[in-house]
């Protein structure tokens, strides 16, 4: 966000001062977008750069590709970023991915609805009071339940995505090896959940 701002801000500088110079990029982030001359079209590089191989340690979920180790997710989120970039090739495999990312947005939302439904049980007896302050109990009832109920859907819900989600993972490399067998790309992590 803040780079945008910054591109934002040094482009309508420049335009309104007719400076050229001041369109260069004052952030190193904003060295991705650069200005032509005519101020109507920029130069986008590829969004995709090659990961950088890595020593898994901890949460990272690990694959090979040529024998080197690389995460599944890029540094800024658990997207499934790296891996995006080795199955690029195949459609399939980006559909999955795609749909795993998404899967990921609505997973943060069905999060946000579930917190909701857990604030709304504990506090039911304060907005019962609030709301009828002679006769609080249906209304205490009634928030507590709603509550609850909103808390176990956001909470299976958001189970039930990420249980996709790693199905989602094994179909696009399965797709992608069976589209190209020799350039395999090997999950090296289980994909069970255990308690």
């Amino acid at each position: 966000m803040k780079c945008r701002v910054g591109a934002v801000t040094a482009l309508l500088l420049a335009t309104l001062l007719g400076n050229q110079s001041l369109a260069d990029p004052p952030f190193p982030c904003m060295l991705a977008t650069t200005a032509t001359p005519d101020r109507t079209s920029y130069v986008r590089p590829s969004i995709l750069e090659r990961p950088k191989p890595m020593v898994p340690l901890g949460c990272n979920r690990p694959f090979t590709y040529h024998g080197e180790t690389y995460s599944v997710d890029s540094p800024q989120a658990p997207d499934a970023g790296n891996l995006k970039y080795f199955l690029r090739d195949t459609a399939q495999s980006q559909i999955d991915l795609d749909q795993f990312q998404e899967n990921r947005q609505k997973v943060r939302i069905s999060a946000f609805t579930g917190t909701a439904g857990i604030f709304l049980a504990l506090f039911s007896a304060g907005i019962g009071r609030w709301l009828t302050p002679r006769n609080p109990g249906p209304v205490t009832t009634t928030a507590a339940l709603l509550g609850g109920a909103i808390a176990i859907e956001g909470i299976s819900y958001s189970l039930m995505l990420l249980r996709q989600n790693e199905t989602l993972l094994t179909s696009a490399v399965d797709a992608h090896n069976q589209n190209k067998p020799k350039d395999p790309v090997e999950l090296q992590f289980s994909l069970g959940w255990g308690f």
